[in-house]
């Protein structure tokens, strides 16, 4: 480091803990000195393994060690689980401040007997303890932000440096341009551990803030329009003023960009800043010469002959008379290359030059092609695909042998293959395409998943108490790509069970299919029927984008509703008892940006579909159904999230039809909507018994608070409103609820307990209700 002109050669030298001595029992019939010669690790050696966690505590970490538990023994060995393994670990460490830590494996395999041996070795280094002196402008929690010693690692004091760097960044973005920071770094040792100590000591110094910015020469832009493509600007209520050289240098980038896409390519933008004695205040003058706009003379191709000059043409946006844009010369390079590629050069390159026309008012474009050499797609070669049958590989080809090779449809399919939900890892490796051969053959290394599938599980929530559950299948029948499953469940309101099969390539399409029977029986809680149904159906959805999916349902049930108690009777003149053969189609759209399934931080989903459903023998099934649930997710901070949904859902008799059958209606209160209310019991009669309606709002407001330690304090605002109850009642209106809840979260989702308490308790009505749940309720 730097000691005012001096350079000075620092030493740091981290203590380990040493071997002290090596004892040897029981080493009959061998001799201690022929052990210790056999050893590779010796009395004055530095010990490295994992001394602040149990071996215990870190195989409960490992995927692989977890799976050698399962009955019957571990199955196969995947290396990369082991690797993920290995990187999980890593950063559980550098997550508890040992940004030293090294983690490797020693792997041995016995071919003999089909297993293989694993040892973990652990490097843990000292433990960092960090804090910051001097930062006034910046809270300490502001400035961990910008450490980068336990994302990465600190090897070789990197993450440090990259600290420091941060920091100054940090303090030069909010003006502080004479901003230094020092470090202070002591090492010691507490009961035969290291730990180091860091602060970050920083100076700093005045604020540069910005005291005018005044603009002079423009014509074609009032001074408002050039203003907003600027950041530096004097303190305001979006921005805070400060100087920074490099943006201002951003800035004047930016007005010469707008007057270029405005065809005023020879812009030019003169900068005037006074910086006051005290730094503190700099006064900005923008002079601008906008010169004349420049149009589009000529546009020309040299060494092309795989398209005609007309698709050439046609594939550029600049074109003769148009406004020039400088900017639009690279597109259109990469627009004729990528053209030019799908026709089998793939090492087309394609530059585009201005000549000098000798008017600053007209462009001459020419656009010189250097083709390459022609190549076709060879040969498909795969490996590791013990179970999967050629030809279903051969159907994720976008590029078949002996076409023009493209490089396009190379990636599509590697996405192809690679979303097939039967591989754990494909590897690709193309022979030919850097050597320019004729022809490019493609290698495809595959690793199988374990194609049979067993998952039980069970446990307890507030809507269906007690619960098991379970199911099993083939992700990869017969080799085909297609899955078929078995799956029931049994729970205190009810089972159902269900027998499916999915072929994910529809007669070669990119469309699914699903088809399956299925038997449910349910007493939801506090009603005063239950439902028994079975059936079958056959869905097809489409993935149009990542985040876009549509689906078509066809269903066909048989549904009888029951009383709970054998003493009930059938309501009089009504049929609502009798068995019902019923008819479904549901159409359904769906847009998900979420970026987890399980603990979803930021993203939406939204899902829109119709029921339309048709009774074959009675007018109780003859409705249509509406339903729009929509779910936002938003991260302002590190350990907040805020969860937003609203669920809205309308259902349309027809066909002469007035009344719907009770099973068919909306129900509020309980876990899945309005927390605080009783399972269904959001609307009841005189005889406390839940009331169902035709329409229904719902909607919920959560604040997640990450508190450490894998707990999670949430908050909560419920909202709902039921209508159309065939009670002869009008709606209660809207009711709400608000709550508290603390989750602790697993690898597999929260669990937690919730509770709500009731804003507008009615006479006789509980204040609020105690919630127990597995998952997100959304």
């Amino acid at each position: 480091q730097e000691v005012g002109k001096t350079l000075v050669l620092l030493f740091r030298m981290t203590p380990f803990r040493q071997i002290k001595d090596i004892k040897i029992r029981h080493a009959s019939p061998f001799l201690e000195r022929d052990i210790l010669n056999a050893m590779t690790i010796y009395i004055g050696d530095a010990f490295r393994g994992n001394r602040a966690f149990s071996d215990q505590r870190l195989k409960l970490r490992m995927k692989t060690w977890m799976a050698s538990l399962l009955p019957g023994g571990p199955g196969r060995f995947v290396e990369e689980n082991l690797r993920k393994d290995i990187k999980n670990l890593t950063e559980f460490y550098r997550g508890k401040k040992y940004a030293d830590v090294a983690v490797d494996f020693t792997l041995e395999k016995d071919p003999d007997a089909r297993e293989a041996s694993i040892s973990v070795n652990v490097s843990e280094g000292p433990k960092y303890a960090l804090d910051f002196e001097g930062n006034k402008e910046f809270w300490g929690f502001t400035l961990k932000k910008d450490l980068a010693l336990f994302e990465n690692g600190n090897k070789n004091d990197v993450g440090i440096r990259k600290t420091l760097k941060n920091i100054k960044t940090r303090y030069k973005k909010a003006g502080y341009l004479k901003a230094r920071v020092k470090l202070k770094d002591e090492v010691e040792t507490k009961k035969e551990r290291s730990f180091r100590n860091l602060c970050f000591v920083i100076e700093e110094g005045p604020q540069s803030l910005v005291e005018s910015v005044q603009i002079t020469g423009n014509h074609l832009f009032d001074d408002k329009k050039i203003r907003k493509q600027i950041l530096t600007q004097p303190p305001g209520t979006f921005h805070n003023g400060a100087y920074v050289p490099e943006i201002f240098e951003e800035d004047i980038r930016a007005i010469e960009s707008l007057y270029a896409r405005h065809g005023h390519a020879n812009v030019v933008v003169k900068k005037n800043v006074a910086v006051s004695e005290d730094e503190k205040k700099a006064s900005i003058r923008l002079e601008i010469e906008e010169g004349v706009k420049t149009f589009v003379s000529s546009v020309q191709f040299r060494g092309l002959s795989v398209l005609s000059q007309d698709i050439a043409y046609k594939t550029i946006s600049m074109k003769q008379g148009n406004i020039f844009q400088n900017g639009k010369i690279q597109e259109d390079e990469n627009a004729l290359a990528s053209k030019i590629s799908e026709k089998g050069y793939p090492h087309v390159v394609v530059r585009g030059e201005l000549s000098d026309t000798g008017d600053p008012s007209k462009a001459a474009i020419m656009y010189h092609v250097e083709e390459g050499p022609f190549m076709k797609m060879g040969e498909v070669y795969y490996t590791g695909n013990f179970r999967t049958k050629p030809k279903i590989l051969l159907n994720e080809l976008e590029i078949k042998p002996e076409a023009p090779f493209s490089l396009v449809k190379l990636l599509e399919t590697q996405r192809n293959i690679r979303n097939m939900k039967i591989f754990d890892s494909v590897k690709f490796k193309t022979i030919g395409l850097r050597e320019k051969a004729d022809k490019v053959n493609l290698f495809v290394e595959i690793e199988e998943k374990k194609p049979y599938f067993v998952q039980v599980g069970g446990g307890y929530d507030t809507e269906r108490l007690i619960y098991v559950n379970a199911k099993g299948g083939d992700l990869n029948l017969f080799g085909t790509n297609k899955k078929i499953w078995v799956e029931g469940e049994y729970s205190q309101i009810g089972y159902q069970g269900a027998l499916g099969i999915t072929e994910p390539r529809l007669l070669g399409s990119r469309f699914s299919a699903t088809a399956g029977i299925f038997a449910e029986e349910t007493e939801e809680l506090n009603q005063d029927f239950g439902t028994r149904f079975f059936g079958s159906y056959v869905g097809f959805s489409r993935k149009w984008l990542k985040r876009l999916n549509t689906s078509l349902n066809l269903q066909f049930e048989q549904r009888e509703q029951f009383g709970k108690d054998e003493d009930d009777t059938p309501p009089m003149n009504s049929n609502e008892f009798d068995a019902r053969s019923i008819f479904i189609a549901t159409p359904s759209i769906s847009y998900d940006t979420r970026d987890s399934f399980i603990r979803p931080k930021k993203g939406m989903f939204s899902a829109l579909s119709l029921d339309i459903s048709k009774g074959l023998e009675n007018s109780l099934d003859n409705f249509l159904k509406y339903q729009l649930d929509t779910r936002f997710y938003w991260t302002p901070m590190d350990r907040l999230t805020l969860a937003c949904k609203g669920r809205v859902g309308y259902i349309d008799p027809f066909g002469g039809s007035e009344k719907v059958a009770d099973d068919q209606l909306f129900f509020l209160g309980g876990i899945s909507d309005v927390r605080g209310f009783e399972e269904n019991m959001f609307r009841y009669d005189v005889q406390d018994d839940p009331v169902g309606g035709q329409s229904e709002i719902s909607g919920s407001l959560e604040a997640r608070i990450d508190m450490g330690l894998n707990f999670e304090l949430a908050t909560f605002y419920d909202i709902g409103c039921l209508s159309d109850t065939f009670d002869g009642k009008d709606s209660d209106g809207f009711r709400s609820t608000v709550g508290l809840g603390l989750r602790y979260i697993t690898p597999i989702g929260p669990i937690g307990f919730l509770y709500g308490f009731k804003l507008d308790p009615k006479d006789g009505e509980s204040t609020g209700r105690l919630h127990f749940a597995m998952g997100y309720t959304f």
